[in-house]
């Protein structure tokens, strides 16, 4: 009993005993590293780039000072790519972070990490992600060993992290050319909670604006601020300077406290954007269920009183004269066991955010045209 005792109380190390479960080295020969900044490597996701020269989803000057919250989650890299065509067997990253992976209920291959993606526009297929060690501010990883075959690769920033350095390491003698084209229009952007940021996705390409990039083939900007998508309108005046955009999608429920605050915000952030992009389609789209509403009348009431209130938003900009703007009710992207579709009742697994895309995706595409 006491030796049986003893061998439980150990603790269990899995990467000693399952190799797949340990960091993947890096081979320091024959490599060659690739800035992403540099052609014929393709950056995008951060829309202010040429101007900043920074890993930021949101411009250093904006228009008016932004709230300190949704400033810092700026840094955060969520939505950005990097895409190179290579004939490289083995696909290496180096990064440094400011800090190390620290939330307690997502994972740090999520947090902290970068996936890869093989294919060209609209066939790719994960491939791989950086398994590292979470209590460290930098990794170099290997994230694929396969064929020599040229290909498309497509490699997503981390989803709560920012991102102070990042190359790309290849063979030395491999081929490096500019990734197929994606459709050649402005972004989509997204604009929204910890939900549209990628909370509590297990790896970036799985937040649903990434599944819907990869689906549409076209950039899309991922502007999540965790806690702090709340409509402000300093927010919207910063989302108004890019230059061009294809759709705006505001995602923000989740943040608000309330029906009225809705009410107040949706018409005056649309007034806002409208004033540089008249004619940019504009998708509204409520909150997603918690697990919280099971037992729990009022809960449910109080987020079917907030789809109410900003579908009748919608619809108030629509007969003013706004046609290019829709509202989507999110109670129907999850199914009916949308409790089984999180990670702690409110924020997606990836199984809910896969859901989340397949039922935003015909409804982009009925407004793009497509």
């Amino acid at each position: 009993m006491s030796s049986s005792k003893s061998a439980a109380a150990k603790p269990v190390d899995a990467a000693r005993v399952d190799a797949a479960m340990a960091a993947s080295p890096v081979d320091e020969q024959g490599l060659r590293w690739l800035d992403p900044q540099q052609a014929p490597l393709e950056l995008s996701g951060f829309a202010w780039f040429d101007g900043d020269h920074t890993y930021r989803r949101l411009p250093l000057q904006p228009p008016q000072p932004l709230p300190p919250s949704v400033d810092s989650l700026a840094n955060c890299t969520a939505g950005g790519t990097i895409r190179l065509r290579t004939d490289s067997p083995s696909l290496m990253l180096r990064v440094e972070l400011p800090g190390p992976a620290r939330m307690v209920h997502m994972a740090p291959t999520g947090e902290a990490g970068f996936d890869v993606y093989i294919g060209e526009p609209g066939t790719e297929r994960f491939a791989g992600v950086t398994k590292f060690d979470a209590a460290a501010d930098s990794y170099e990883v290997t994230l694929v060993n396969g064929s020599s075959q040229l290909r498309d690769v497509t490699f997503n920033f981390p989803l709560y992290q920012a991102v102070r350095r990042v190359e790309v390491g290849i063979q030395g003698d491999a081929e490096v050319l500019a990734p197929t084209p994606r459709i050649d229009e402005p972004p989509l952007l997204f604009y929204g909670t910890s939900i549209t940021q990628g909370g509590c996705a297990s790896r970036p390409g799985m937040a649903y604006p990434a599944i819907l990039s990869r689906k549409l083939r076209r950039v899309c900007l991922n502007l999540g601020f965790s806690g702090n998508g709340r409509g402000e309108p300093e927010v919207a005046e910063a989302l108004a300077t890019i230059d061009r955009c294809r759709m705006f999608v505001l995602d923000y429920d989740a943040n608000c406290p309330s029906a009225e605050h809705l009410r107040q915000t949706i018409p005056v952030f649309v007034e806002i954007l409208r004033r540089r992009h008249k004619q940019v389609p504009i998708l509204v789209i409520s909150r997603i269920p918690t697990a919280g509403e099971y037992g729990s009348p009022a809960s449910l009431a109080k987020r079917l009183e907030r789809m109410v209130a900003q579908k009748e938003a919608v619809e108030a900009l629509q007969q003013s004269g706004d046609p290019a703007i829709r509202f989507l009710d999110g109670s129907l992207l999850m199914g009916e066991d949308h409790d089984e579709c999180t990670v702690d009742g409110s924020h997606p697994t990836d199984l809910g955010f896969s859901r989340m895309a397949e039922g935003i995706l015909p409804i982009v595409q009925q407004m793009l045209g497509d």
